[in-house]
């Protein structure tokens, strides 16, 4: 995996957690003042219930930053808060399109490296890379990592790229012969991916198959 993108994937990680862990201490410590508050003698009780009041404030902000934009996502798709559903990346990508049909690789590689360490849920953006790791550098393994950071960033959101996407890593993944894996991604994709009714059908067909030829080779 390329180590600038691991650093990014990292730093994302630990950084939700910490956000999260701080976000419970301060319900936690909420919920504490709150209690002390009704317990507590009148003068002691308003000086509790004065923390408890800020605490609940500052709980409320963390929640508002950490949770309410995964629970819009939830409910709308992205349309409060578009930046992990967006179907295209809020960028132009025809550029990097005529550098790859002009030959310019190493160029467009490179482009789409930056963009993707911004957007790794971002459909199009994976299947460019894709196409350059896999079918022109010939780099299967660094296709098969960038085709699993998107999948783990959750990219559910209809998007005709999703399903190249998926086929793409089917097809490495079974060169390699590692079918399990591929199945794992399929039962994934079925579960939580946002396809049309014929993109799941295909998909359905695929793992039929796949598992047919599992339980063959086993």
């Amino acid at each position: 995996m390329d180590k600038k993108l691991l650093l990014y994937i990292l730093n994302e990680r630990l950084g939700k957690i910490g956000e999260r862990l701080f976000f419970f201490f301060m319900l936690l410590l909420t919920a504490y003042f709150a209690v002390k508050a009704f317990s507590a003698s009148t003068v002691s009780a308003l000086i509790y219930l004065l923390f408890a009041l800020v605490t609940a404030l500052i709980t409320g902000i963390l929640f508002t930053k950490i949770f309410l934009p995964q629970i819009a996502e939830n409910f709308s798709y992205g349309l409060l808060f578009p930046r992990r559903f967006l179907k295209k990346a809020p960028v132009i990508l025809s550029p990097i399109h005529g550098m790859i049909n002009t030959g310019k690789y190493a160029e467009a590689e490179q482009s789409l490296l930056t963009l993707h360490s911004q957007y790794p849920a971002d459909a199009e953006i994976t299947w460019l890379l894709l196409e350059l790791h896999g079918n022109i550098f010939h780099q299967q393994e660094k296709a098969i990592t960038t085709a699993e950071t998107f999948f783990r960033n959750g990219a559910v959101r209809q998007d005709p790229y999703y399903l190249k996407v998926l086929m793409f890593y089917a097809d490495l993944q079974s060169q390699q012969h590692q079918t399990a894996a591929v199945i794992s991604c399929f039962h994934h994709a079925l579960r939580h991916g946002k396809m049309t009714a014929s993109e799941i059908q295909t998909v359905k067909k695929r793992l039929a198959a796949l598992e047919t030829q599992n339980k063959l080779s086993s």
